[in-house]
């Protein structure tokens, strides 16, 4: 087992106290570490609070990929999914492309070609004349 790091509660009030102008060894002393603990997180990040992590409004929600994920099973289409949850389809069929979830050009599962639903998965195609 490791040290134990930082909270990132401890993490925010040393950076608050660090732009206060506090030396390392007020900042250690009032978070309970070490003072070379506190040097190495402001050393990590050259002496400056990294930014806030912020969500991108092209980032999908879990919940949204949840959506997607159940509509797939319900045999939906794309494009359909995506007007459920309110996004392009391009945006759906690159998250169905990252997740690697099985279907075809139509949305159907891959077992049948596309316009043929009396075929059962894996029967041949007959040869065109």
């Amino acid at each position: 087992m490791g040290r134990p790091g930082m909270s990132d509660a401890m993490k925010e009030d040393l950076w608050r106290r660090w732009r206060a102008g506090e030396s390392i060894s007020v900042i250690s002393r009032a978070l309970g570490k070490p003072p070379g603990s506190v040097f190495t997180v402001l050393k990590h990040h050259g002496g400056i609070a990294p930014a806030a992590r912020v969500h991108w409004a092209d980032r999908l929600s879990a919940e949204e990929r949840e959506s997607i994920s159940r509509g797939l099973e319900a045999g939906a289409s794309l494009r359909s999914i995506a007007v459920s949850i309110g996004r392009s389809a391009s945006t759906v069929s690159r998250e169905v492309a990252r997740i690697g979830a099985p279907r075809s050009r139509s949305g159907r599962s891959p077992g049948l070609p596309h316009g043929s639903t009396d075929r059962p998965a894996g029967a041949a195609r007959q040869s065109r004349p």
